[in-house]
């Protein structure tokens, strides 16, 4: 695989994965923002109030892997965790600008069962 070289001071496109139904449509929406390397929870809240129509105020982020941002509106009846994006965005921009959709589930070369079983993938 080549490795990408990231401009930093380019914006990158990512998805912001919708954790519950709305006018955007049913809940696992992925909703395209433009990110920048250091941007702040202000301004992402502000592009998904946009992009989904919640109003700023009331727009939840949550980190939802290291490199995945996810959204909702508070007042749903969706409980959310205590886990959010603090002050950035983490890895969100440098996978954005590698070009990798990071909600897709990647393929590993080994795996573990439930069980614990190992599973050599060659």
């Amino acid at each position: 695989m080549d490795k990408q070289e990231i401009d930093w001071d380019k914006p990158a496109i990512t998805d912001v994965k919708m954790v519950h139904k709305g006018p955007w449509g049913p809940e696992g929406t992925l909703i395209p923002i433009s990110i920048s390397d250091h941007e702040k929870k202000s301004s992402i809240r502000r592009k998904v109030a946009a992009a989904s129509g919640i109003p700023y105020e009331h727009v939840k982020l949550i980190l939802v892997g290291i490199a995945q941002i996810g959204a909702g509106d508070r007042r749903s009846n969706v409980k959310y965790g205590n886990c959010g994006v603090a002050e950035g965005i983490g890895l969100t921009f440098s996978t954005a600008a590698a070009g990798n959709k990071p909600h897709q589930p990647r393929p590993t070369g080994n795996r573990v069962d439930n069980r614990g079983n190992w599973t050599q993938i060659d």
